[in-house]
């Protein structure tokens, strides 16, 4: 019976496109409004396109007004 290993590989495929969305999950800054897109990175904090903001170091801070990560939604 091989529906078990069907159903297991539909949930192994659904958790990969989780992880995708969440990987290019675009956040906004609370305070200043600036967004983070995890397409283009930060260039002024050396952060390479394509990192997810859940990647971002916490020493990172939004490149606007300064404020950390904390004080950050996803869009």
């Amino acid at each position: 019976d091989d529906s078990g290993s069907s159903d297991e590989m539909a949930d192994n495929a659904m958790l990969e496109v989780v992880e995708t969305i969440r990987e290019y999950e675009k956040y906004v800054c609370d305070v200043c409004g600036w967004v983070y897109n995890p397409e283009f990175g930060d260039k002024l904090q050396a952060v390479a396109p394509g990192t997810s903001f859940e990647a971002l170091l916490d020493s990172w801070v939004c490149p606007q007004c300064g404020v950390h990560k904390d004080q950050f939604s996803p869009l």
